[in-house]
């Protein structure tokens, strides 16, 4: 998936983390570990964040999805869509309040790639995709 996304939209780093997965995922590079403080911020963030790389520290897992390669450290904006449990098609549901499972993080180089004035309608879409795809992940 990290692959896709790096290369349909041309972004040079990607990276996904998973908590809560059934013991036979464990093992996957999705579900690392990841801090409570992290979970904390994903289950607060009710939109996809677009900025700077302001220290976040998902934003230090990029350095492993591009090879360990320290890419990481030259992200100057990021991306972050929280992965959130699926609700089911009722207009009364808000999928903002759904509990959160995972991050999708989008790095560049580019300090304006990612900026607080752009539409995360997209992302929040692409999120959404991602986190039904995931979901079988969980316990």
């Amino acid at each position: 998936m990290q692959d896709g996304l790096r290369e349909i939209f041309e972004v040079p780093a990607v990276a996904l983390r998973v908590w809560q997965v059934s013991e036979e995922f464990a093992h996957l590079e999705v579900a690392l570990g990841v801090s409570e403080e992290v979970r904390l911020f994903a289950a607060g963030l009710r939109a996809p964040y677009c900025g700077p790389n302001a220290g976040f520290e998902a934003a230090g897992w990029l350095e492993l999805a591009e090879g360990g390669k320290g890419e990481g450290d030259a992200v100057q904006s990021v991306a972050i869509v929280t992965l959130r449990v699926p609700v089911r098609d009722d207009a009364d549901a808000d999928a903002g309040a759904a509990p959160a499972f995972g991050l999708l993080v989008l790095g560049s180089p580019d300090a304006r790639r990612f900026h607080d004035g752009m539409g995360t309608t997209y992302l929040a879409q692409i999120g959404e995709l991602a986190a039904a795809a995931l979901n079988r992940l969980r316990d």
